[in-house]
């Protein structure tokens, strides 16, 4: 995908896969402080993503789990043999059951896919 794309999510235009990164990642630390998402513009935006990320990744497919919120937390990851803990949205399927997915992953793969298929 060539810079300056635009990416359609949720039905939004972003010009480019850096505009919609910007669009999620400059609101994490709001919806850390704010607590789970549950509703509202952002969650659908949220949703809407990880919908279209989970239909080109059937291996995170929900298998009868319903999303319930869209938070923000750290998460430990380990970088060249070092540990540190990274802010990252999290889909959540209930009160106990959480799981971090990559968002600019996310906005990776639909670009190119909504690329793919204006060839």
């Amino acid at each position: 995908m060539g810079r300056g794309n635009p990416i359609i999510i949720n039905e939004k235009s972003f010009p480019s896969k850096t505009a919609a990164k910007n669009h999620f990642m400059n609101q994490r630390e709001r919806v850390k402080t704010d607590g789970p998402l549950k509703s509202g513009e952002l969650y659908e935006d949220l949703l809407d993503l990880y919908m279209n990320y989970i239909a080109l990744h059937p291996e995170h497919a929900l298998n009868g789990r319903r999303i319930t919120a869209f938070s923000v937390d750290f998460e430990p990851r380990e970088n060249a043999g070092r540990w540190g803990s990274y802010l990252c949205y999290w889909v959540e399927f209930s009160a106990t059951q959480k799981k971090p997915f990559s968002l600019p992953g996310a906005v990776d793969d639909i670009a190119a896919a909504q690329a793919a298929a204006q060839q």
